[in-house]
């Protein structure tokens, strides 16, 4: 996750809560196991740095619900070690303390967006498949066939139970630091997987598979390199070169890997923007919306409003702002030859009631490239559609050369019913400021382009 093709990912604020936590907590996990360590050697309690690891994991709790994950590993790893009661206690009260607070505060009504985990409990094969593929993800971004990664999942999850239960359970006692921190890694895959299953599994095992969660699988992938880092250590040792060699091809699978998810993500975006539009447009595509947004309307209807008045997610830029306004007190209106394009497509689609899909092309002439942005201004000079460009129009870029490669087609709606007589649309040129009319119905012709 951590790729500068994924470098949005660090400005979204539910991710970096994600991120925050998981560090947190391996922050957290490795203060912890150097304590453990001083434990086994009859030392007497740290108490400055019990206290530190368990500021360190309610800080993971409250950065995201990962931090209860992390809780409750280390308290198994502090239970089957042993530890003096006194020390046991006080992190078992910051741990009901950190409890009692997020129950407190927990914003409930968003349960209903939730599967219930008292229902997915009772699945509990439908659980260890979506385990699965939870942890198949990571190994599908690098071998690219569901089948290899599934089954190589599968098997590293019936190892890590294995490792888990012999190091907590068997030999608890004579286990590395190096070990019980890898355990706590997998512990911590393992409860993450378990609480995304409780949560999300009524939406299907493709949400186990969403990169979001890869800050948490990675961390179980991690915890098992490093007890076989550990378990070989001896015998391989004749094999530097070779499993060096192997650890840069590996790094090459990651550069391919991270080239094909942008491939993906950047197909998967242009359909997720129809959504998009069609809810900062007011228009009611359900089609789009439960296959792009979110399956319930009533989710969607519930958040919207609550995003535009904090102005998060695309309400955070000014096109939405946009709608309803008059473009004089917006745009300056250049003259027609400034750009190219066309308002190609008016329709309902056969399922939008008094409302309007559109869909076009356009060229900034002077800027050489597809302007981002349309808007639909009406008979007053209102605007009354948004559009984004994005694309592919195989025509446009047969007639001129400039345009090959920039996905010049731009779509969007309006809600008005069609034809949308008297409504024109116009092209929000590279500046920002200014505005181009495009005609209506215009095929591209070889030069339109050309400056």
């Amino acid at each position: 996750m951590f790729w500068l093709i994924h470098y949005e990912n660090l400005l979204w604020p539910k991710q970096i809560h994600m991120y925050l936590s998981a560090a947190f907590f391996v922050l957290a996990s490795r203060v912890l196991v150097g304590i453990d360590e001083r434990m086994r050697s009859a030392a007497p309690p740290d108490w400055g740095r019990i206290m530190g690891v368990a500021a360190l994991f309610s800080a993971s709790t409250f950065s995201f619900g990962y931090g209860a994950i992390g809780w409750i590993a280390a308290l198994m790893l502090v239970v089957t070690g042993r530890w003096p009661w006194r020390a046991t206690w006080s992190l078992l009260a910051v741990f009901a303390l950190n409890a009692i607070v997020y129950a407190a505060f927990y914003n409930y009504s968003t349960l209903e967006y939730h599967s219930s985990p008292l229902t997915s409990i009772g699945s509990p094969l439908e659980l260890a498949k979506f385990t699965v593929v939870y942890f198949a993800s990571p190994a599908y971004a690098l071998l690219n066939n569901h089948m290899a990664a599934n089954l190589l999942s599968l098997a590293a999850s019936l190892a890590g139970l294995w490792i888990l239960f012999r190091n907590l359970l068997l030999r608890r006692h004579s286990v590395s630091r190096v070990e019980l921190f890898a355990c706590l890694l997998m512990l911590f895959g393992f409860g993450s997987a378990l609480m995304t299953g409780l949560s999300r599994m009524k939406f299907g095992l493709e949400v186990a598979t969403a990169p979001r969660y890869a800050i948490a699988q990675v961390q179980f992938w991690i915890g098992l390199w490093l007890i076989a880092a550990v378990t070989l250590r001896k015998p391989l040792q004749a094999w530097k070169t070779p499993i060096a060699l192997s650890c840069l091809a590996v790094a090459g699978l990651f550069v391919l890997s991270q080239v094909r998810y942008a491939r993906m993500i950047e197909v998967m975006s242009q359909a997720h923007w129809q959504g998009v539009l069609a809810v900062i447009n007011g228009v009611a595509d359900d089609d789009v919306l439960s296959r792009e947004i979110h399956p319930d309307r009533q989710a969607i209807e519930a958040l919207v409003p609550d995003f535009s008045k904090r102005h998060w997610s695309v309400y955070a830029n000014p096109q939405p702002w946009w709608l309803g306004q008059p473009t004089r007190d917006l745009f300056r209106v250049e003259a027609a030859d400034r750009c190219r394009g066309s308002l190609d497509l008016v329709s309902d689609l056969g399922r939008l009631k008094g409302q309007s899909y559109v869909e076009g092309w356009a060229w900034d002439k002077q800027a050489g490239r597809t302007p981002e942005w349309v808007v639909l201004v009406d008979g007053a000079g209102i605007v009354r559609g948004l559009a984004r460009s994005g694309l592919k129009r195989p025509d446009v870029e047969r007639a001129f050369s400039a345009a090959a490669g920039s996905a010049p087609g731009w779509h969007g709606y309006v809600a008005a019913p069609t034809p949308l007589a008297g409504t024109e649309a116009y092209a929000v040129l590279a500046d920002g400021t200014s505005i181009c009319q495009l005609t209506r119905n215009a095929p591209p012709k070889a030069g339109d382009g050309v400056h």
